[in-house]
């Protein structure tokens, strides 16, 4: 009988209105993507991924979140952050 893998939880990305950001909360860490939104945009500014957990994804869940929140409020995205730029070109009916 093979052990039983232990898989961690899917990280869910949380939108913090207050300081303008997507966030997956990682222990003492955090993830993020920081925005700023005006007059029907939404300017996606840096993403931040601590060093230790990079290479899982969490850049992509955080571009991925807001681009939704952007589509969901009818919101102009300016992806200044170059990450938020190449997630674009790989992804380009995210737009």
């Amino acid at each position: 009988m093979e052990p039983e893998k232990k898989t961690q939880p899917e990280p869910s990305v949380i939108h913090n209105r207050e300081q303008h950001r997507f966030e997956i909360p990682l222990g003492a860490e955090l993830a993020m993507l920081q925005y700023r939104q005006h007059d029907g945009s939404i300017d996606l500014m840096h993403t931040e991924v601590p060093e230790s957990h990079q290479g899982q994804g969490l850049a992509d869940k955080l571009a991925k979140a807001a681009l939704d929140y952007a589509k969901q409020n009818q919101l102009k995205v300016i992806p200044t952050c170059r990450f938020v730029r190449a997630y674009l070109k790989r992804h380009p009916y995210a737009a």
